[in-house]
């Protein structure tokens, strides 16, 4: 894993700045992302500066090194990731023995092909930066779902790329002014939608998307190069079972190849235990496993994955981080994320993501088994719950609705706490006084789509709380009537824009590299083609994996609610941040900064504060943002 970072002049004008010291910043901006090596690449006729940063994994030889050349000198590359069928792709390729991993790979496989018939040949994940000497033109092209980032900059001098926004932030004269429309969708999801960034002239390029910018001609265009078919396909239970572990063997064994050791995240949950399960069916040595432990009860699944790596028969090394650690890794989140980034989940995965560094390079992780294999609560709903309401009398169902949404989730938390002494391990319920609440304002709701939207987004009236009264809605052309809809939007949206880029930077922060076997393209698209009765069935999500799972594991140790790769932030938010978040939001800071109201600011911190609401998806995202504002300001 790597990071990339150029820029290219556009009109014939003498840069007002340093380009050399510029293309050095921004390479440095990317360290994190590849300590082991950096460099950069002009051309001075073009003026265009190429700069690369590598994680070593394969082929730890120097001359894998970039910016790399084509042997024709027509092609000058930078490259992030790792392409999975480098090996089948070095066969179609001339004096092929001297091909020692995927980079030198990529980059005949564009000689030979050119550029946008050869991302089409290539698996894996990736963000690349093509310069085409004879035509003068830039390609960047990101992976299929996102795993890799790309975020991109056109002024009327220069256009700008990076792997991270802070490389983009490091040219001068930029003239970066924060957009109100992200800040909008920023506080309803937890994180700003592709393509947009917090910045109004920056973009995110859009997952299995290149662009194209031809000097000559002064265009810009951006094509879509894989579009994903969802058409089920009509085939026995046993088959798809068996079709399914051999598939994800395939795809793990692939995802497996490197130069240096690797371990997998395990979490205690289905998707993790799966990974981990097939992996050592293949017999990889010293793998590790490695756990992030919790004080708190509701969030604490280290037993659980360690009694699962015992049985299994791997090394479970686990990390139960300190509160001094959390507070440190609070206030390095606007570096690390570059812009606003608000899902909770955030802190586990940059303390775990440090703590496994100490051991391996490289991780594989369960990512993407929820939306590939009918895992989210969501999907269950829609599926098992929401077409039977209509057989419940309307005014019933918002009653019930009223009654939940209004419940208190504390009193909620402690009543199960003590149940779950006494119910069986399938049935145990942890941190649910927040989901009770979420399912109140579900059934509040008549209409399908209106109820996903509702899923998805924060409970808080952006009117009241923002000082811009504007309305920027959610891009809600993506129509959502039935289950697939929603399978299909958490793939395009929350999948690259929340879970992979919240793995991606936390883990890049430290040059680990995450590799997700259920997100490698043939599995995703395999997965879209089984018929959704078969991945929940009869009440039960994931139920194809589990068939898997019950082959390596007995069912008490995976069997009942996953805790959720998160953290305890409504407590926190009343003890251990709660004097962060009250000085960010004193009345004088809060007018001088013209963005929120104070009064409705202060009653929905005092509301969450007193225990009457749980406000702590909201009041995360706002200690996130501000944070983010008052070190970039």
């Amino acid at each position: 894993m790597c990071g990339i970072v150029g820029f290219l002049r556009i009109n014939n004008f003498k840069f007002n700045f340093d380009p050399e010291k510029t293309i050095k910043d921004m390479v440095q901006e990317v360290k994190t992302r590849g300590p082991d090596f950096q460099d950069y690449w002009s051309d001075f006729k073009n003026q265009i500066y190429l700069g690369h940063s590598r994680l070593a994994i394969i082929d730890l030889n120097n001359r894998s090194n970039q910016p790399i050349q084509s042997s024709d000198k027509r092609w000058m590359i930078v490259y992030n990731g790792e392409i999975y069928n480098y090996r089948e792709l070095k066969r179609l390729l001339p004096n092929n023995k001297d091909f020692t991993g995927d980079t030198s790979v990529l980059v005949s496989l564009i000689e030979k092909y050119g550029f946008c018939k050869s991302i089409k040949m290539i698996e894996g994940m990736f963000s690349i930066a093509a310069w085409d000497m004879k035509q003068e033109k830039l390609y960047l092209v990101r992976d299929r779902l996102g795993e890799k980032p790309l975020y991109y900059s056109k002024t009327d001098k220069y256009f700008t790329f990076g792997s991270n926004i802070n490389s983009i932030v490091k040219v001068p004269n930029n003239k970066l002014t924060i957009s109100q429309r992200s800040i909008n969708s920023y506080l309803k999801l937890n994180y700003i939608p592709t393509p947009y960034s917090i910045y109004e002239n920056v973009k995110k390029l859009t997952p299995g998307h290149f662009l194209e910018y031809d000097l000559k001609q002064k265009n810009l265009n951006i094509q879509k190069y894989w579009t994903l078919n969802q058409k089920s396909e009509k085939v026995s239970n046993n088959a798809i079972i068996s079709s399914t572990e051999k598939l994800l063997i395939s795809t793990i064994e692939k995802q497996m190849v490197s130069d240096v050791d690797i371990g997998t995240f395990l979490s205690g949950g289905v998707d993790s235990s799966v990974i981990t399960a097939l992996a050592g069916k293949l017999k990889i040595k010293n793998l590790k496993t490695f756990t992030l432990g919790s004080d708190n009860y509701n969030f604490d699944e280290s037993i659980k994955a360690k009694k699962i790596s015992e049985h299994l028969g791997f090394q479970n090394l686990s990390y139960t981080p300190s509160k001094p650690d959390i507070l440190d890794t609070i206030l390095k989140l606007p570096k690390i994320y570059g812009e606003p980034f608000g899902d909770s989940s955030q802190i586990p995965t940059i303390l775990l993501s440090k703590f496994t560094k100490n051991y391996v390079k490289v991780i594989l992780s369960g990512d993407g088994g929820d939306e590939t294999f009918g895992g989210y609560n969501r999907y269950k709903f829609f599926f098992n719950i929401h077409p039977k309401l209509k057989y419940v009398p309307d005014f019933f169902i918002k009653k019930i609705g009223f009654i939940l949404k209004n419940a208190n989730p504390t009193k909620i938390d402690i009543l199960f706490k003590n149940l779950n002494i006494i119910i069986p391990n399938k049935n145990k319920k942890y941190n649910f006084g927040y989901f009770v609440n979420k399912l109140g304002r579900l059934l509040e709701i008549d209409n399908y789509q209106e109820i996903f939207y509702s899923m998805i987004t924060n409970d808080i009236d952006l009117k009241k709380i923002l000082i811009n009264k504007e309305s920027y809605e959610l891009d809600k052309n993506f129509k959502i009537k039935k289950i697939e809809d929603v399978v299909l939007h958490d793939l395009q949206n929350y999948l690259p824009d929340d879970i992979l880029c919240k793995v991606d930077r936390a883990s890049m922060a430290f040059g680990l590299e995450v590799r997700a076997p259920f997100i490698d393209k043939n599995l995703v698209e395999f997965s879209q083609k089984i018929p959704f009765e078969f991945k929940i069935r009869n009440g039960d999500t994931k139920f194809i994996l589990k068939s898997i799972l019950q082959k390596y594991l007995p069912k008490n140790l995976y069997e009942g609610q996953k805790r959720g790769f998160s953290v305890p932030i409504a407590s926190w938010i009343r003890s251990e941040l709660k004097e962060m978040i009250m000085d960010l939001s004193s009345e004088t800071i809060i007018k001088n900064q013209n963005i929120f109201d104070f009064k409705f600011l202060y009653k929905t911190i005092n509301d969450h504060m007193s225990q009457k609401k749980n406000n702590e998806k909201f009041l995360w995202s706002y200690l996130v943002f501000q944070n983010w504002y008052f070190q970039n300001k």
